[in-house]
């Protein structure tokens, strides 16, 4: 499956692993409850995109570019947790 295809936007439940993409752009896709492991996405751009979770421990990202407010899904997987009150 090619996540940087410009024609599709949603993937919705879906499970990836080891995908093994540099440079990329998956920036607005909607992965939507999208599970990731064993995956490298060194220097991918997934600004605006929303609804990914994955461990940052079984993941490769080094580079990655993320925005705000779903980066924090990063860290949920270990534990974290942000109060923004």
């Amino acid at each position: 499956m090619n996540l940087s295809d410009p024609h599709i936007e949603d993937y919705e439940d879906d499970f990836f692993e080891k995908i093994d993409i540099d440079s990329e752009s998956l920036s607005g896709k909607n992965f939507q409850d999208c599970h990731f492991k064993n995956c490298r996405f060194s220097d991918c751009d997934f600004s605006r995109a929303r609804g990914y979770n994955m461990h940052p421990g079984e993941n490769k990202m080094k580079g990655a570019i993320f925005t705000y407010p779903d980066i924090v899904n990063l860290l949920s997987p270990l534990g974290i947790f942000i109060n923004d009150k």
